[in-house]
């Protein structure tokens, strides 16, 4: 994963990129400031791969609840058979999971787009 600093270093990299294009010849000029714009599309990626990178973590989290919850469930049943107590438990885990994935729509259309890959390589 890569550390906020780095990031910022990153940042500030391309920054001195572009200061030391303006006081250079046109071909390293050029040179450099092609490489201040491959610093900007790396700290894009950089930032985009910590926002998945803890979505993801946050998405392996849910998932194992998820499973603790099936499997419990599953264990009910198994010992108990379908009553009307493990009737309601398995309405409220239904319940559950689809506020679940509502909210989980909801993010992805609330913040889908704000980074894509084609925006870094144009």
């Amino acid at each position: 994963m890569y550390a906020a600093s780095q990031i910022q270093a990153a940042g500030d990299i391309a920054a001195q990129f572009r200061r030391m294009a303006q006081t250079m010849p046109d071909v390293a000029a050029k040179i450099a400031e092609e490489n201040a714009n491959f610093v900007d599309q790396w700290t894009q990626l950089a930032e985009a791969y910590r926002s998945l990178s803890d979505r993801v973590s946050k998405l392996a989290s849910k998932l194992s609840t998820t499973k603790g919850d099936y499997q419990d469930v599953r264990t009910k049943l198994d010992h108990y058979g379908l009553t009307p107590t493990v009737g309601l438990l398995l309405r409220h885990k239904k319940e559950a999971t689809r506020r679940m994935a509502s909210q989980r729509f909801s993010h992805d259309v609330c913040y889908r787009g704000t980074w894509s890959f084609a925006s870094a390589t144009a």
